[in-house]
């Protein structure tokens, strides 16, 4: 799997200490892929996710954490293959990107003024746990699986 297709170089400019002129220094984004964060997540990673995770509000997908918790073993391997194949294929679903917006009254202003508010965003469960993997636990201090 390449993330990088072709290489790609980008230019950075920054003045000279000397002269106001500006140097080309370039920097070479291209990458094998193969560092720790590209790697797959591991059902030791999900598990861990899980176990933090706090019983929050439910988004449009309405899945509680609590259901998440208590998945058997099998159910979060299934789970876990979800999340690669969007990791490894890169098509997050259009479900995934949608949030209930909640306006909440800032405290101690008129609430008669919409301006007042603060908005409050409940993605879903399944997405928040997907995001949540990658940085559960520093994946150098792990076994992959």
């Amino acid at each position: 799997m390449s993330l990088n297709p072709t290489p790609e170089v980008f230019t950075i400019l920054r003045p000279s200490k000397h002269f106001n002129i500006p140097l080309k220094n370039k920097v070479n984004f291209t990458s094998d892929n193969s560092e720790d964060y590209n790697s797959l997540f591991n059902i030791t990673e999900l598990r861990i996710a899980l176990e933090k995770s706090n019983d929050t509000a439910t988004g449009p997908d309405e899945v509680h954490y609590q259901f998440l918790k208590h998945l058997t073993d099998n159910s979060l391997l299934v789970l876990l293959d979800i999340f690669n194949g969007i990791w490894e294929n890169g098509n997050f679903p259009a479900a995934w990107r949608e949030a209930t917006i909640i306006p909440i009254a800032k405290p101690g202003k008129d609430p008669t003024n919409a301006t007042n508010y603060r908005p409050i965003s409940l993605t879903g469960g399944l997405c928040k746990t997907d995001e949540c993997p990658s940085g559960s636990v520093p994946r150098n201090q792990q076994s992959h699986n």
